[in-house]
């Protein structure tokens, strides 16, 4: 069932694990447990609740779409301070009265099918490019060795190895490759259209990046039209280095990623400069410690019918009147 989200809470899973707060709920509290998996070895187990957001039938495109019940997935994550950790994630099911179709919601951060996060994966490609057994490797990320096997021979495409193809639209993205890492961040870049991840390099600073990219061919690189990434300025000057053809396409989720956080510091410095020793600052804080989510919600999504009592404002209010009073 739906979650009452802790907006931070979710956007620090986010950070830690590539989770979209939109496709994962976490409750307010007891979302994390200390339990132990199948071989007693300590897991740190997360418990969400994962929304079917689309509004539209996959199958048929019809609107008239029901829940239909729920189905549970265990998804394993990178390890957090030591200890295994997985996902227990709550799916929402619907029902397509028009053709009678059953769909889950698809996440982003793990493959259709698979109940390993993409982190992981990637975790595995990175480290597949050191001197390390393949035994020592599965440990590491708590998977059997025949996966890392799998993603050895399907994932690493032989053009990273003699650098002479690039296709033409391309993805930047970083991700915390743990604490044997030597950098804070590793690289990956992807085909922008199949998401075949190309390479995942150990670092993503300007220098380093481009000494790499330019060790394919300058026909190859003139080659690239697209770069999707984050809003992360060493990008934007290596494409216009490496890929002078290229147009800078900034991923949509990465922008309101931006825009939360910038939110949440500003809101919380505004909360911080009110006297609470004065009472209507004191009744400010309050409010918008207890509403914040109102201001962050979609104006046209806001409740224009409803009208009723908010603790800490008087009369009968719908929600966009106790934004305009925030």
């Amino acid at each position: 069932m739906p979650c009452d989200t802790n907006h931070s809470q979710s956007l620090e899973i986010n950070q830690l694990f590539g989770i979209d707060p939109n496709e994962i709920q976490f409750p307010s509290t007891g979302f994390k447990t200390i339990t132990k998996d199948k071989f007693g070895h300590q897991l740190i187990l997360l418990q969400g609740y994962a929304p079917f957001n689309e509004t539209k039938c996959p199958s048929c495109g019809g609107e008239n779409m029901i829940k239909h019940g729920t189905s549970v997935a265990t998804i394993r994550l990178l390890e957090t301070n030591g200890y295994k950790t997985a996902l227990r994630a709550t799916k929402q099911r619907v029902l397509c009265k028009g053709c009678q179709h059953t769909a889950l919601p698809q996440l982003s951060f793990i493959k259709k099918g698979c109940n390993i996060s993409e982190n992981i994966r990637r975790k595995i490609l990175m480290e597949l490019t050191k001197n390390i057994s393949m035994k020592d490797l599965a440990q590491q990320v708590n998977v059997s060795p025949s996966t890392v096997v799998r993603m050895l021979d399907k994932d690493l495409p032989t053009p990273r190895k003699h650098k002479s193809y690039l296709p033409h639209h391309l993805s930047f993205d970083e991700f915390n490759a743990g604490n044997g890492s030597p950098n804070a961040m590793s690289f990956i870049f992807s085909d922008a259209k199949t998401h075949r991840p190309m390479d995942i390099l150990p670092d993503r600073k300007l220098q380093f990046l481009t000494h790499y990219f330019l060790q394919y061919p300058e026909s190859v690189r003139l080659q690239v039209k697209t770069v999707t990434m984050d809003i992360y300025s060493p990008y934007m000057i290596l494409v216009s280095k490496v890929f002078p053809n290229a147009k800078i396409i900034l991923d949509r989720f990465h922008i309101i990623q931006h825009w939360a956080r910038a939110f949440t510091k500003v809101r919380i410095e505004i909360m911080n400069q009110l006297n609470k020793g004065n009472s209507e600052d004191k009744k400010g804080y309050r409010r918008i410690k207890r509403y914040w989510k109102l201001l962050i919600k979609n104006r046209f999504e806001l409740k224009q019918s409803e009208y009723k009592n908010y603790s800490l404002f008087e009369g009968l209010l719908n929600q966009s009147q106790v934004v305009e009073q925030l």
